[in-house]
């Protein structure tokens, strides 16, 4: 075959068409294996990883603190003292101690082996959140009774209390790059800031809803917290700025974890899925499905396994290195599932090997034509939208639907990257040339999204647009189909009163 010719490949080449081309980072969190299911006593509310041994985790659940080994895949011990039921645990950075908040207003501590060191007193209410200061000689608590406390634990004495929040304080965190602050978040709807050294209030954000979870960036920049079915992103160096709110998920979001290794965020919610994130673009990366509502979810600080708190059990997912290194070395599954290597692996029959001479020169194609010879539909389309070229755009469309690639092009998309499209279909109903193709491509995408895609406010504003622009094209057609009408019987009537030779003759005498 001529190297300039472009022809679509035999069909038991072409990569499996009925799931779009996962990129490398989707593969990477594809790749991370269910293993065994633990059951508990009550809802999972508190999970956490063990900054120093990534296989340990924490759970808490009812009236039990256990600790999970991913390696062995069965808790190892529980700690003990716990006579109320646990709502937070969580390690301090050097994973030798834990901090456990009770139903019963107690702060308990232990070390690494689930023995108690200190107990702390001064709540009026379950403690629903805890967790260590940088310094290890100071702690903080949140309650239901409104308030957040700042403990020295040597001396086991209450050093501050904060008051600001009118409902329950559900959850709290430090700033990674300030030592002295500290971030609460409550069922008021609230977000405050507060300067523990000052003792006072330095910043009041607004979720909107119920905030159920807080997390910090690593460099202390942006932080993420989670209300209702909504994630919202501050930019805390701009004094609270709010900079990003996206809702993938269908129910409340009961927590958030940061993957500080990959850069990425994860979320947990009611619906239960577990969703990773792209950072900064939030492209939803990869979503994990479980069997039961999910109340937390933690990442282990080497990125490669995940724990999944639920309503009566606890699901790990994890990376098995060996075995992915073993596939490779034995060249069962290729590194890039783009290559040539992976249609070759595909096929039954080993691919003869075919030596060409070329004497012309290789043709240069265009990134879209380069995603479209490789089977890369979606890519192809994205790299179309992104140079912003409307005819470019629709001769790619076409050939997708010619090439059957249309629907692979179209599915597996989020609301950002599906945001584009709505755009440039918006733009064509304006256009009466673009209208019967875009009817069909927003056909095609109703049928795809009518079910199981969170649309947050900017997406359903997009398609109000288009259902108002829609209605516009149909008044428009209504208003002219009776002067249609009567053009069509002016001109019926002129010709029948026209002599024979007019009108087919026009122009003799």
């Amino acid at each position: 075959m001529a190297a300039a010719s472009f022809k679509r490949l035999a069909s038991d080449l072409r990569p499996d068409t009925n799931q779009p081309e996962l990129t490398p980072e989707q593969l990477y969190w594809s790749h991370l294996h269910k293993l065994k299911s633990h059951r508990a006593k009550g809802g999972v509310v508190y999970v956490d990883g063990n900054p120093n041994y990534p296989n340990e985790f924490l759970m808490a659940h009812g009236t039990s603190v256990v600790l999970y080994d991913t390696n062995e895949e069965e808790p190892k011990y529980s700690f003990q003292g716990i006579k109320s039921t646990a709502f937070c645990a969580k390690y301090r950075k050097d994973g030798m101690m834990v901090i456990v908040g009770l139903e019963h207003p107690i702060v308990f501590m232990y070390d690494r082996r689930g023995n108690v060191l200190r107990r702390l007193n001064g709540h009026r209410g379950p403690v629903r959140t805890a967790g260590f200061f940088p310094d290890p000689g100071y702690v903080f608590s949140g309650s239901n009774d409104k308030t957040v406390k700042y403990w020295n634990v040597v001396e086991e004495a209450e050093v501050s209390t904060f008051v600001g929040h009118k409902d329950y304080i559900k959850t709290a965190t430090v700033n990674p790059a300030s030592e002295t602050t500290l971030i609460s978040g409550g069922y008021d709807h609230k977000i405050f800031l507060w300067d523990v050294r000052a003792g006072k209030k330095i910043m009041k954000l607004d979720q909107g809803s119920p905030v159920e979870s807080i997390v910090i960036s690593p460099d202390g920049s942006t932080m993420y917290s989670s209300g209702g079915n909504e994630v919202k992103v501050w930019d805390l160096i701009s004094g609270g700025r709010m900079m990003h709110s996206q809702s993938n998920h269908q129910k409340t979001v009961t927590s958030l974890t940061y993957d500080s290794v990959n850069n990425r965020l994860i979320s947990a919610s009611l619906d239960k899925m577990v969703k990773v994130y792209d950072i900064p673009s939030f492209n939803v990366l990869h979503t994990y499905n479980c069997k039961q509502p999910v109340l937390s979810v933690s990442i282990s600080t080497d990125g490669k396994r995940i724990a999944a708190g639920q309503t009566e059990q606890i699901s790990f997912w994890a990376r098995k290195e060996r075995e992915a290194e073993d596939e490779v070395e034995a060249g069962t599954r290729p590194k890039n599932r783009g290559s040539m290597r992976y249609f070759l692996n595909s096929l039954s029959e080993p691919a003869p090997i075919t030596t060409v001479t070329h004497t012309a020169k290789r043709p240069r194609f265009n990134p879209v034509e380069k995603h479209l010879r490789n089977f890369q539909y979606g890519k192809a389309l994205d790299e179309a939208i992104k140079e912003g070229n409307r005819a470019r755009i629709y001769d790619t469309m076409q050939e997708l639907k010619k090439m059957d690639g249309l629907h692979i092009a179209l599915s597996g998309r989020d609301e950002v990257s599906l945001n584009p499209i709505l755009d440039y279909l918006l733009l064509n109903f304006r256009i009466p040339g673009y209208i019967p193709f875009s009817i069909e491509i927003l056909t095609k995408i109703l049928d795809i999204y009518s079910s199981g895609l969170a649309l947050n406010r900017a997406m359903i504003k997009k398609l109000e647009e288009i259902k108002k622009k829609i209605e516009q094209e149909i008044q428009i057609q209504e208003h002219f189909l009776p002067l249609i009408g009567e053009l069509e019987f002016m001109i019926n009537s002129s010709i029948a009163v026209l002599p024979v030779e007019s009108v087919f003759n026009p122009q003799s005498p």
